[in-house]
């Protein structure tokens, strides 16, 4: 009978040190992966912060400097000829930095030539239909706005961004949404062309079909609207219209559009163009949301947010050839939450807000002198006298800011703090100061503010 208790006392003893172990083993393991999920989550926000701050990167600075032609040589040229040799001639206008871009879009015109290339050998432009369409609308908005040819430059890809160094071209490429946003006029060029090599017919429609071509149309539209964008074509330059775009559904960007790595399988290829476009198509909705209490983006805001999912895909199918030929598809992150995460940023910066805005707005003062400045005027003088009336008002009103902020951030007088600040009524300061500024100014281009 005792060594019956003593069996029984011996196996419930067993049983529940089993049970503790299992117990612990399994407390282990649930607070390890909880560990594990909270590392991954700070990764995953590490990530995303750098996306934002590479995003904000591509408002404030040039990856690459902007190369443009001067019109008179464009026209002279007979067909687009390699950036290399064209630098090589000295034929071309370099600016370094957004500064510089300011300065030069405020004494000059540019236009910026978006079209597709119709061969796979290098050459872009095997019929010449799509250059001497180029010349055609050059020569019609010189007329149009009565500008003078010697103050007028293109940018077209093939002669604005190298073509021999791919490292050097893939930071140029990354540089186009900023270079789009900052012309003051954009031409789609879209005449009837049979492609070289596919035999696919490259026309308007065929245009908007690609990812790249939508990106350089949605950047434009969405820092300048499209009162400056153009449509040149066989049957010569006409306006390019809001509602036509929207038709297309240029907005998605990333859905159902095509691009020539994706096709190629991305075969050699280090990155897909659709990862590329993150910072730069994240940096240009960050214009946007610091702007969104604007009347004149008051539709396409509502656009954006009404298709965010399809604008913003959190995730895309990526399809890609290995050496072996062996062919693999997966599921690859895209955007995921940055779109949120933006907001979010922004939201809680005033100076990010604020600098974002006041790239995209002119200010009330600068806004009177940005009309009164002729479209037509055509004499180095005038453009001269305009510009340095034009950036005086620049620097002031960015003087009167640091000032105001100064004495926020010193403490200098709680009334500032109140007016300019977070405090009083819990009024954020930046619509304070954008209601200062004027609701409702006509947008600037990118370029001209910097």
């Amino acid at each position: 009978m005792g060594e019956c208790t003593f069996c029984v006392v011996g196996m419930t003893g067993l049983s529940l040190a089993i049970v503790i172990i299992t117990v612990t083993m399994m407390l282990m393991l649930y607070y390890q992966r909880v560990a594990h999920d909270a590392k991954l989550k700070g990764m995953k926000e590490e990530a995303a912060q750098v996306d934002i701050q590479a995003a904000l990167d591509t408002t404030r600075k040039l990856p690459f400097p902007f190369h443009l032609v001067k019109a008179k040589d464009f026209r002279e040229m007979g067909e687009l000829i390699e950036h290399e040799e064209l630098r090589e001639q000295g034929m071309l206008k370099s600016l370094d930095m957004l500064t510089e871009v300011r300065d030069f879009a405020i004494k000059h015109d540019m236009i910026f030539f978006s079209h597709q290339w119709t061969s796979f050998n290098g050459n872009p432009d095997h019929t010449k239909r799509q250059y001497r369409a180029m010349c055609q609308a050059l020569e019609h908005l010189i007329k149009e706005n009565g500008w003078d040819e010697e103050e007028v430059y293109c940018f077209a890809d093939y002669s604005s961004i190298p073509q021999r160094c791919k490292e050097m071209q893939s930071l140029a490429i990354n540089a186009i949404p900023t270079f789009v946003s900052s012309v003051q006029a954009f031409v789609a060029v879209v005449p009837e062309v049979l492609h070289a090599h596919t035999q696919a017919l490259c026309n308007g429609d065929s245009y908007l079909m690609r990812l790249w071509c939508r990106t350089e149309v949605v950047c434009h539209m969405l820092a300048n609207g499209t009162s400056r964008m153009f449509i040149a074509d066989e049957k010569g330059t006409r306006p390019m219209e809001r509602a036509h775009l929207m038709e297309h559904n240029v907005l998605h960007m990333f859905k159902n559009s095509r691009s020539t790595c994706c096709r190629l399988k991305h075969k050699n290829m280090a990155l897909c163009d659709r990862r590329r476009l993150i910072a730069p198509v994240l940096g240009m909705y960050a214009f946007i949301h610091a702007n969104s209490d604007r009347s004149d983006l008051e539709d396409i805001i509502q656009d954006i947010n009404r298709d965010a999912e399809d604008i913003f895909p959190r995730t895309f199918e990526y399809c890609c050839v290995d050496e072996d030929d062996v062919e693999t598809t997966r599921t690859v992150s895209l955007f995921e939450n940055l779109k949120f995460k933006m907001e979010e940023y922004i939201d809680t910066h005033d100076n990010t807000r604020y600098a974002l805005s006041r790239s995209l707005k002119l200010t009330k003062q600068e806004t009177k002198r940005t009309q009164a400045r002729p479209i037509s005027a055509t004499t180095k003088e005038g453009r001269d006298l305009w510009a340095s009336v034009m950036g005086s008002a620049v620097i002031a009103s960015d003087q009167q800011h640091k000032l105001k902020d100064g004495k926020k951030k010193s403490g200098e007088g709680k009334k500032a703090f109140n007016l300019f600040g977070s405090g009083g009524g819990g009024d954020p300061g930046w619509r304070r100061r954008r209601a200062r500024r004027g609701r409702g100014s006509p947008a600037a281009p990118v370029g001209l503010l910097g």
